[in-house]
């Protein structure tokens, strides 16, 4: 996850475009946020999106995912942390909801719940 470094010279996770492009294919394939350090990821995710202005832009993407029949609970767990970022509340829980839904309809997909219940 490189990119820029950040002022103590630690690079900041998610800087690069190609850095939040592969993890938002890794979202979609429902690979990515799958262990203990799923939130933590997600948040430094959306950090980045929001410092590069690309809010909008990902909430639009991933909502398009998420409303897909396969989608994993990955996609609606990122949404959330977007629209946390972006203060929307109702649509965050909601996401979280949907994103539990979908973990515990699809069982073969590794994904931590327990990040979801912490954020509901």
């Amino acid at each position: 996850m490189g990119g820029k470094g950040s002022a103590a010279g630690t690079p900041l996770p998610f800087a690069s475009a190609e850095e939040r492009a592969r993890f938002e294919a890794a979202l979609s394939a429902g690979t990515a946020l799958a262990g203990p350090e799923a939130a933590e990821s997600a948040d430094a995710w959306a950090r980045a999106v929001e410092a590069a202005g690309a809010l909008d832009d990902t909430i639009a993407l991933l909502e398009v995912e998420a409303g897909k029949k396969a989608a994993p609970p990955q996609v609606a767990f990122a949404l959330a942390a977007l629209y946390g970022r972006k203060g929307l509340e109702r649509q965050e829980y909601a996401a979280l909801s949907r994103a539990e839904d979908c973990a515990k309809g699809r069982p073969e997909l590794a994904f931590n719940l327990a990040a979801v219940y912490g954020r509901k």
